[in-house]
Parts: C-alpha cells; structure tokens; sequence
C-alpha cells in the first residue's frame, strides 16, 4: 500500500508541476489559466490528506518559481516588501492547506461516497481562492488587491479552478476506485469479498 501511495502521489506531483508551468504559457487577458489544483484533489482524495498538502506544498513551490510569480509579485520596488512576503505565505501556505483539508473532509465524509468527493473535491479551488485573497487583502495595497479580485474571483476561480476541478475530480477517483476494486478481485482469485 505504501508503495501504491509512493507512486501515485510521485505521478500526481509530476502533472501538478506540469500544468503549473504550463500555465505560464495558456493566458486569458491577465490570469495564467492553471489546472494544477486537480491532481490536489485527486491525490487528497485517493492517497489522503498527507499525500493532498504534499501536493499542495509541491505546487506552491512551482508557482513560488513561475516567471509570472516572480515578475509581478516579487517586484518590491512598486509592490513593497509586504507583497513578497504575503506572496511567500500564499505559494506555500494555500495549496497546502487546501490538499490537508480536502484530504480530511473526504476521510470524515467517507460513508457518503458521493457526498463526500464532492465536498473535498470543490474544497480544494474554494481554500486555495479564499486564502488567496486573505492574504492578499493583508499584504497587498488596495489598487492591486481591487484588479486581483475582480479577474481572481469572476475569471480564474469559477472558470478555471472551480468548474474543471469539480467534474473532473469525481471521475477521476471512480475510475481509480474502479480499477483498485478490479486488481482486489484479480488478486483474490476472482472472488472480490470485501
């Protein structure tokens, strides 16, 4: 089991970091249009919360070393020294945070399979969103805190964090939920008891 964990979180920590630097380069207007925030859900989901904040703290550190991170939010000579480090507590802290939660909102809610992907599902873009804006309220000046809200919240969060992570996580975990009951079955001999 511990090998199965190993693996899948690896192959998630790679596509998370995959879609986050390919973010760089599919841009609407303004926002880099990032689907990172999926295989966070999937492996908080499937692998549990460690492995979710795992994967977040990994795709923190990507976007910590985006270009686009760098060039916007780490230039203190118009943004101050108090964007970079509400930059830092973001990267880091949101997706992390967003990967535990998820992780345990889906062992507490197990019982209700359905239910239960679905909330930890959309928990994830919810945190990740929410804190973004926590934090950037606290540390970032009010000109540009006001245009990150607007193409944040209206664009970003419902296009392209919000929709894609809710239908494409569920499918995703009933696939792998499938496939994990198959190889149970093979590995019993054909008789699945559990």
């Amino acid at each position: 089991m511990k090998v199965k964990t190993i693996a899948g979180t690896g192959i998630l920590c790679a596509l998370a970091c995959a879609l986050t630097f390919l973010s760089n380069y599919v841009i609407n207007g303004s926002i880099n249009i990032n689907l990172s925030l999926i295989p966070i859900a999937i492996g908080a989901l499937v692998y549990g919360p460690l492995a979710g904040a795992f994967l977040g703290l990994v795709n923190g550190i990507c976007v910590l070393l985006t270009p686009a991170t760098q060039l916007f939010y780490f230039d203190t000579t118009q943004l101050g020294d108090l964007c970079v480090i509400g930059t830092l507590i973001n990267c880091i802290g949101k997706c992390t945070i967003a990967g535990l939660v998820s992780g345990y909102v889906f062992k507490a809610l197990k019982k209700h399979n359905l239910l239960a992907v679905i909330l930890a599902t959309i928990i994830v873009p919810i945190l990740n969103t929410g804190i973004f804006l926590g934090v950037g309220f606290i540390f970032y000046e009010r000109g540009m805190y006001d245009t990150i809200l607007k193409s944040v919240v209206t664009i970003n969060f419902l296009w392209f964090e919000l929709l894609p992570t809710a239908l494409l996580c569920p499918v995703t975990v009933k696939v792998a939920n499938m496939y994990s009951l198959k190889r149970k079955t093979v590995e019993n001999g054909g008789n699945n008891n559990e």
